[in-house]
């Protein structure tokens, strides 16, 4: 299978944690991509937000408001992002990231360098689309279709 790094999206859009979701909802929509990775001054990854984690940082800002009157430029990306962050280091194989989103229910990965610097983003489409089935070993095209039916379970998380 395929490294990492050959597959990735290098240079990805970022966001920092007092980035306003208006602002970080503008990228995503800018750039179309459905996650952004947020990161530190060092440029060194500390969470992620995902389209859904948007909404339901919305969600909960405004039944937290007097009359629903907040608004997206009230919630920052620390407020919406999700810290308990997975990452891959670029040189891993695209096998181990297809585990790590399988046994997580995630759809995208920030790659890493060995500093954790910021170094591209993966998903699963992206994997997907880049290792044809006929060409990869029966052991690659099961881990490819196990990690999908495991994101589709994913609604089945109990989210707190």
């Amino acid at each position: 299978m395929k490294v990492i790094k050959d597959l990735m999206t290098p240079s990805p859009h970022a966001c920092v944690k007092n980035d306003s979701m208006l602002s970080v909802a503008g990228k995503m929509l800018k750039h179309n991509v459905g996650a952004i990775p947020v990161v530190d001054e060092d440029k060194k990854v500390v969470g992620i937000i995902t389209d859904r984690d948007i909404v339901r940082a919305i969600f909960r800002k405004n039944t937290e408001c007097e009359n629903n009157s907040c608004s997206i430029k009230d919630i920052t990306a620390q407020e919406a992002m999700t810290s308990e962050v997975y990452t891959v280091n670029l040189n891993e194989d695209a096998a181990y990231a297809l585990n790590l989103m399988r046994e997580k229910k995630i759809g995208r990965l920030p790659i890493v360098d060995n500093d954790n610097n910021l170094m591209g983003m993966i998903s699963f489409n992206s994997i997907s689309r880049n290792i044809f089935l006929d060409d990869i070993e029966k052991e690659g095209r099961e881990n490819i279709i196990d990690t999908m039916q495991s994101m589709n379970d994913r609604n089945e998380r109990i989210d707190k």
